[in-house]
C-alpha cells in the first residue's frame, strides 16, 4: 500500500485506531514542571544555595523559564509520541526531546548555583523524575544521551563534592551510586516495560486489521484505509468487488486445503497486477475488495486487466471472477460522512458484482447510478 499523504501504510491504521485520553498525562507533566522549580525557591532561601547575585539570577531565570514551558508541555500529544518513539516516524514532534533537553540543562544549571556541593548531590535525584518521561517519549538515542549526561552531572557533582572538603569517600560514592541507579535503573526497567506494552499493542492492533489466511486486509482494514484515504486526500476514486466464481465447487471437489491455495494465489495476483497504489483485502469467504484512485473508465478497465490476469489456462484449479465496480460518489460527498460514502460505494459494487454473476460471470459490471 502506498502511503497517501505519507501516512498511509499499515502503521496509520494502526495509529489511526487509538484514542488515548491524554488530558490527564499534560496536565500531569505540565504541572509537574513548575514543582521542580519550588526546589530552587528552597535553595534561595538557604545559606547552602545561591550565596552570590549572579547565582540567584541565574536561579530565578530557570525557575520562571517554567511557567512557559508547562504551557508547552500541555499542548504535546503524548499519545501519538509513545506510540511512534522508536520507528522514526516523520509524525514525531520534536517537541518532546527539545523538553528534555531543557529539562537536563535547566536542573543541572540550578543545581551547578548551590553552594553546597553536597545538596547538589542530593538534588540529581530529579533527574529519576525525568527518567521516568524518557521511558516513554523519547527515542533511544535520546535515551542514550540522557543516561550519559545524568550519569557525567552526578559524577562531576561528587568529585566537587569531594574537592569542596567532605572527604568521606565512601558516602560519595554511596549518595552518587544511590542517584545514579534511581536514575539509570528506573529508566531502563520503565523502558523495557513499555517497549514490550508497545509491541503487544502492535501485533493485536495490526493482526485485528489482517486477513490471516492470506495475510491482506480484512474489512476492518479495507474500510479505514479507504476512510483514512478519503480524509487525506478526498477526489475521485473507487472501490472494486470481486467473488471467485463456482468456488463452492471448488472446496467441494478438491478440498479445503485445496481452496485455501486457490486464496492465496488470488491474493498474490491482485496485490501484482495493482500496484502499491491501491488497498487489497479479502473481505469474505471467496469475495475480495480494491480501493484504487481514479474515474469510473480507469476503475473498469483494470477490472478487465484483473479479470484477464487471474483466468491462467495453466492453473490446476482454474480461477475466473466476477467484478463489481463503483466510484465513490461525486453527487453525495458532501451530504455523507466520509465512513457513510465508503459503505455506499461498497454497496453499490456489491450490487453491481452480483450483476456480473447473473450475467454469467467471469465478467465485469460498473455501476452507473451515480453518473
Amino acid at each position: 500500500m502506498k502511503d497517501v499523504g505519507g501516512d498511509m501504510g499499515p502503521r496509520s491504521l494502526i495509529r489511526n485506531q487509538i484514542e488515548v485520553s491524554e488530558t490527564r498525562m499534560r496536565y500531569g507533566i505540565a504541572v509537574l514542571v513548575p514543582i521542580f522549580a519550588l526546589v530552587g525557591v528552597c535553595s534561595v532561601f538557604s545559606d547552602e544555595g545561591q550565596n552570590t547575585p549572579l547565582r540567584r539570577l541565574v536561579a530565578l531565570m530557570v525557575l520562571f523559564s517554567t511557567l512557559p514551558v508547562a504551557y508547552l508541555v500541555s499542548r504535546i500529544r503524548f499519545g501519538s509520541i509513545w506510540w511512534n518513539r522508536d520507528i522514526g516516524h516523520h509524525s514525531v514532534p520534536r517537541a518532546s526531546t527539545y523538553f528534555v533537553l531543557y529539562a537536563d540543562l535547566g536542573v543541572t544549571a540550578v543545581l551547578a548555583t548551590f553552594a553546597s556541593h553536597e545538596l547538589a548531590m542530593y538534588g540529581t535525584a530529579l533527574f529519576a523524575v525525568i527518567s521516568v518521561y524518557v521511558a516513554h517519549f523519547v527515542r533511544w538515542p535520546e535515551t542514550v544521551a540522557h543516561m550519559i549526561f545524568t550519569t557525567c552531572v552526578i559524577a562531576v557533582f561528587g568529585v566537587l563534592t569531594w574537592r569542596q572538603g567532605y572527604h568521606d569517600i565512601a558516602g560519595i560514592l554511596a549518595r552518587a551510586a544511590t542517584s545514579m541507579i534511581a536514575v539509570n535503573a528506573t529508566l531502563v526497567l520503565l523502558r523495557s516495560f513499555s517497549a514490550g506494552m508497545l509491541t503487544s499493542y502492535r501485533t493485536q492492533f495490526a493482526n485485528a486489521n489482517r486477513d490471516p489466511l492470506t495475510g491482506l486486509l480484512n474489512r476492518r482494514g479495507f474500510e479505514l484505509w479507504m476512510q483514512i484515504a478519503e480524509e487525506h486526500e478526498p477526489g475521485r476514486s473507487g472501490v472494486l468487488l470481486l467473488d471467485i466464481d463456482n468456488f463452492k465447487a471448488v472446496n467441494d471437489g478438491t478440498g479445503h486445503d485445496s481452496g485455501d491455495t486457490v486464496l492465496r494465489l488470488l491474493s498474490r495476483r491482485l496485490e501484482r497486477v495493482v500496484g502499491p497504489e491501491a488497498a487489497v483485502a479479502r473481505t469474505g469467504g471467496d469475495e475480495f475488495a480494491i480501493a484504487v484512485r481514479g474515474n469510473l473508465a480507469l476503475l473498469t478497465r483494470l477490472a478487465e486487466t484483473i479479470r484477464g490476469e487471474v483466468d491462467v489456462g495453466s492453473d490446476d484449479v482454474p480461477i475466473t471472477v466476477s467484478i463489481g465496480v463503483a466510484e465513490l460518489a461525486p453527487v453525495t460527498r458532501e451530504r455523507l460522512t466520509g465512513q457513510e460514502l465508503i459503505k455506499e460505494a461498497l454497496s453499490r459494487a456489491d450490487k453491481a458484482m452480483y450483476a456480473a454473476k447473473s450475467d454469467g460471470r467471469n465478467r465485469v459490471v460498473a455501476d452507473r447510478s451515480e453518473q
